[in-house]
């Protein structure tokens, strides 16, 4: 009996220390296991895209669009998303670094969304002082669309775009002159047969590219503070303000 008892306990404690080891052992290769996983995760590193804000991008979505991608690429934004430059306006230069995302269903997220800060400003509706002659009034619009509203025939602005200078943009438009004046040794005919066409003489139409210079004003009196400053050609400057 007292060998028999002796060789349970041994059976026992041994069972005990044994299986003790094997829970240790089995604890160790699942801490392996779950750092050798963390090891192999590691976050998809960042990528860029440039092109132009598209359609739809506001406060909650990126979207970039240019002629060298397929379709365009939508990025999320997200409270950790910086913003550099101007706006999310339709149309303006933008370039976003994103961090892809690993599932295919959701979005990758904009990390630094970078704008041209000179296109958010310009846009919206400009006219020069009222004593202005020749009065002029216009809207720059996204994508480089003016619409003009005075006047719609001697001086027409037609589109506009950046220059990669801070603060200044290029206007280009068309201005309509008188017809050629008469030589004095082309004297007219007497008489005119009756058959015989007569070329009604045409208006001139010179086209020209301009700069254009935000500003402020210092006069307190002036309707805004923000201005755009056309200068010509010959130097000749041309004050505008934003029209509300």
């Amino acid at each position: 009996m007292c060998l028999f008892k002796a060789g349970e306990n041994f059976v026992r404690h041994n069972f005990i220390v044994v299986t003790d080891d094997f829970m240790k052992f089995n604890h160790i290769i699942y801490i392996v296991f779950v750092m050798s996983m963390l090891s192999c995760h590691r976050e998809l590193p960042l990528q860029s895209v440039v092109g132009f804000v598209a359609e739809g991008s506001g406060e909650q979505v990126v979207i970039v669009e240019n002629d060298t991608l397929s379709q365009s690429v939508q990025c999320m934004i997200g409270e950790n998303t910086t913003f550099e430059g101007g706006k999310l306006d339709e149309g303006n230069l933008v370039e976003v670094i994103y961090r892809p995302s690993e599932n295919q269903d959701e979005l990758p997220e904009a990390v630094v969304v970078t704008t041209d800060a000179t296109y958010s400003h310009v846009l919206g509706r400009w006219g020069s002082v009222a004593k202005s002659n020749p009065y002029v009034e216009f809207t720059l619009k996204p994508r480089g669309e003016i619409v003009q509203h005075v006047p719609q025939d001697v001086l027409i602005m037609r589109r506009w775009q950046l220059t990669g200078e801070e603060g200044v943009i290029e206007i280009m438009g068309e201005l309509s002159l008188p017809p050629e004046p008469v030589k004095a040794s082309e004297k007219p005919k007497a008489k005119v047969a009756e058959d015989e066409v007569v070329e009604i003489p045409q208006r001139r139409v010179r086209h020209f590219v301009v700069k254009a210079h935000l500003g402020e004003d210092d006069d307190i009196n002036a309707e805004s503070r923000k201005t755009l400053v056309i200068i010509n050609n010959k130097g000749r400057e041309s004050v505008l303000y934003v029209k509300r």
